[in-house]
């Protein structure tokens, strides 16, 4: 007996589980998706003073799928502190949301480009002479694209790049590299 779901062979469709029930072959759709990623990041401040810097940076991704080609998450990251100027650190929490075109195949590689805007808290402190620090929040926008490679039915390896313009004083431009594994249920 074969089943199809939207109008694909159930061996061929991405995001579903098989197994046998009650001597029938039957079909559970993946629906959510976590996925905690690491990487580095870059910040470079557009004023003309050449404030910018190279850090680390992590997020958790929690999303749903909507069909074949689509999802979206909710994310939380951290940027961990760097010092882009003489003295001066920089960390930034994320919050954002984000939506995922996926281009299906038959291989177990799947390139994506995705969207976000958020919310980011940038954090600026002096780190010789004194103890202060400033921050503030700010709204930002940004376009990804990468490619998962399903390892198997409940996990993929996903790699992304991201680029994120943050409107702040003196605007920023984030640039993110990132990998981790999406788990899917």
């Amino acid at each position: 007996m074969r089943i199809t779901i939207d109008g694909k062979d159930i061996d061929d469709h991405p995001n579903t589980d098989t197994y046998q029930g009650a001597g029938r072959r039957q079909a559970q759709r993946k629906t959510f998706y976590v996925t905690p990623r690491l990487g580095g990041s870059y910040v470079n401040f557009l004023d003309g003073d050449s404030v910018s810097g190279f850090g680390v940076m992590g997020n958790v991704a929690v999303g749903m799928y909507f069909g074949q080609n689509f999802r979206a998450d909710a994310e939380v990251g951290y940027h961990f502190k760097r010092e882009v100027v003489n003295y001066v650190d920089y960390s930034q929490w994320d919050f954002t949301l984000n939506g995922y075109y996926d281009f299906k195949s038959r291989s177990p590689l799947t390139p994506f480009i995705g969207v976000n805007a958020g919310f980011y808290n940038q954090k600026l402190s002096l780190n010789k002479w004194a103890d202060y620090s400033e921050s503030e929040t700010n709204f930002g926008l940004g376009l990804s694209g990468g490619a998962s490679y399903q390892i198997n039915d409940m996990m993929a390896f996903e790699g992304m790049v991201r680029g994120t313009y943050i409107f702040c004083e003196g605007n920023a431009i984030n640039l993110d590299v990132l990998a981790g594994l999406r788990f899917s249920f």
